[in-house]
């Protein structure tokens, strides 16, 4: 349950945080607000325990900060619906929160994760330390 509320204080952040910087300037020091927000993301993806499988609302946690790490644009991750050994977590994009078609990939039993185009991480672990470096060095 509590997952479940981090997932959907994600995906309302990720929502209200939607505009587009222009290509020209430097990216902004993000606000002391987002950044204690996402440590407290990261302290929730702690709990997180791949030996004993991966489940859906695991599997919506690491989805949420793999999206704020990784995919550029506003929105979040939706429903988690595992698929043999992964769970395929939708995302809703945009002001609206519009289905979009793009999916992240959680594995059910490591907790690797994966989205077309972008990063994969084999295991939660990797995932996870290099996730906690890139907030170390970018302050987010």
């Amino acid at each position: 349950m509590k997952l479940s509320l981090v997932v959907a204080a994600v995906w309302l952040l990720a929502a209200a945080g939607c505009h587009k910087e222009p290509s020209h300037r430097e990216r902004e020091t993000p606000p002391d607000w987002l950044v204690d927000y996402i440590g407290r993301l990261h302290a929730e993806v702690r709990r997180v325990d791949p030996t004993n499988g991966i489940d859906a609302d695991e599997a919506k946690a690491i989805a949420g900060v793999y999206f704020v790490q990784n995919i550029s644009g506003c929105g979040g991750p939706d429903d988690a619906v595992l698929h043999g050994d992964r769970w395929i977590v939708s995302l809703r994009e945009g002001y609206v929160g519009k289905r979009s078609d793009r999916t992240i990939e959680v594995h059910a039993k490591t907790g690797g994760v994966w989205s077309a185009g972008e990063p994969r991480f084999a295991s939660f672990d990797s995932f996870h330390y290099t996730t906690l470096i890139q907030v170390a060095r970018d302050g987010h």
